[in-house]
């Protein structure tokens, strides 16, 4: 199982903390389902609430219902915290929470969360890049409490005592540690269950209707079945479905020490997987392969 922000593409370059062994009691379908919202809400929520009491109060802003807010409401849920949730369009959203408010009416949601926190939220997540309710959130944190901003936006001041994180998925999964690793080893197998989406999965003839179901509903993991091919599929080279493309065939790659013997088993994975153009060089610039046979 593993976790990647890269591009579309069949091959994916990440670093090793990015990814981890599926466990034998775990399924291919589950493990494909969970790794983001899992990785997700240890490294964030649970890193976060390691001390909180179960009297605290927790606003969470959703905005459209990413898998990682939806992850981390259910992960609330499941530890019993009074909650208080606001949404992009809480009439379309699909967070069962009764009473929730629109985020970007942020004096309605500022007075409502005054009235049902009068000393302020002891922890806040902000899925939310707007930042009037980022600066509006802070002043709704109570006088020790924790902000938890996804996204790059910092707040314009924050209160002594309070604490601020800031969290880049392009920076979450970029360190040494084995995030998914330690996934696996802390979150207890009931959290998995609760913050893993319903699952369909599809024939890999069957992508646009996958495709279609992945936008309908944000709540659902949708998955493609490479394993078992349909005898009807037509494949156009080992590995690869007609109409895709691991690398684009529009664009220049470059391999510095590419006429080596490593360089030109790369350029040759390059191409199998749709490169097009490809620029070998060598440090000296002496040494020339005489025959690149490349189909």
């Amino acid at each position: 199982m593993g976790v990647s922000s890269s591009p579309k593409g069949n091959f994916i370059v990440c670093s090793h903390g990015c990814i981890s062994v599926v466990p034998d009691t775990m399924s291919l379908s589950f493990a494909a389902a969970l790794a983001g919202r899992l990785a997700f809400t240890s490294s964030v929520v649970m890193d976060t609430l390691t001390r909180a009491k179960p009297s605290s109060r927790i606003i969470l802003h959703v905005a459209d219902c990413s898998p990682a807010a939806l992850a981390t409401y259910a992960y609330l849920q499941d530890r019993g915290f009074n909650i208080f949730v606001t949404a992009s369009n809480p009439a379309s959203h699909p967070i069962p929470h009764k009473g929730s408010l629109s985020s970007h009416n942020v004096q309605l949601w500022s007075q409502a969360a005054r009235a049902w926190s009068p000393e302020g939220a002891d922890f806040i997540f902000n899925f939310e890049d707007d930042p009037s309710i980022l600066d509006e959130s802070v002043e709704r944190l109570a006088r020790r409490g924790t902000l938890i901003q996804v996204g790059q936006r910092c707040p314009s001041r924050i209160r002594p005592g309070q604490q601020f994180r800031s969290v880049g998925f392009d920076r979450l999964f970029s360190g040494e540690d084995n995030v998914l690793e330690d996934a696996l080893q802390v979150t207890p197998r009931r959290v998995m269950t609760r913050i893993a989406p319903s699952t369909l999965v599809f024939q890999a003839d069957a992508l646009k209707l996958a495709h279609e179901k992945a936008l309908k509903h944000k709540d659902l993991s949708v998955l493609l079945d490479f394993e078992t091919l349909p005898d009807n599929l037509t494949v156009h080279k080992p590995g690869r479905l007609r109409g895709t493309q691991a690398f684009d065939p529009r664009a220049s790659y470059v391999i510095i020490g590419g006429i080596g013997g490593l360089g030109v088993s790369l350029a040759q994975c390059l191409v199998d997987g749709g490169a097009r153009h490809i620029v070998l060089t060598s440090r000296s610039g002496n040494k020339v392969r005489e025959c690149l046979l490349f189909p």
